[in-house]
C-alpha cells in the first residue's frame, strides 16, 4: 500500500523502498481480488430466499426497493413502498454491480 516517506519518519530510514509504480500496481492487484471475493460471495446466495430488511426506493417513482440482507448484502427487488421497514422473504437471482437483485416471495421456509 502507499505510504508517505516523509523526512523524519521511520518509512524514510527504511531501505529498499518499492518503486511507486509497483505499489500501484500491488494495490490494483489486490482492489480486483477484492471484487472477485465479493462478486464470489455474494454468488453463493443465487436462488436462496433470505429475509431483506427494505430501508428506501432505489431510484424516487421507481418499482425498485433497496436494502440489506441478515447478511448485510445489499438486495435490490421490485415493490410496493408498504414494504419499507418491513422484513420480508426475497429469492435472489442475479448479481448486478454491487447488489444483488431478487424477487418477492410469499413467506420465508424454515431451514
Amino acid at each position: 500500500f502507499p505510504y508517505s516517506t516523509r523526512r523524519g519518519t521511520p518509512a524514510a530510514t527504511m531501505p529498499d523502498h518499492v518503486p511507486s509504480n509497483e505499489i500501484h500496481r500491488r494495490k490494483q492487484v489486490m482492489a480486483d481480488l477484492d471484487d472477485l471475493m465479493a462478486r464470489r460471495f455474494k454468488e453463493s446466495f443465487l436462488g436462496e430466499t433470505v429475509p431483506i430488511l427494505f430501508e428506501e426506493r432505489r431510484a424516487p417513482g421507481g418499482d425498485r426497493l433497496t436494502g440489506l440482507s441478515d447478511r448485510f448484502l445489499r438486495v435490490e427487488a421490485s415493490g410496493p413502498d408498504a414494504l419499507m421497514n418491513q422484513i420480508v422473504p426475497v429469492t435472489l437471482d442475479a448479481v448486478e454491480g454491487s447488489v444483488l437483485r431478487g424477487r418477492l416471495v410469499g413467506s420465508m421456509t424454515a431451514p
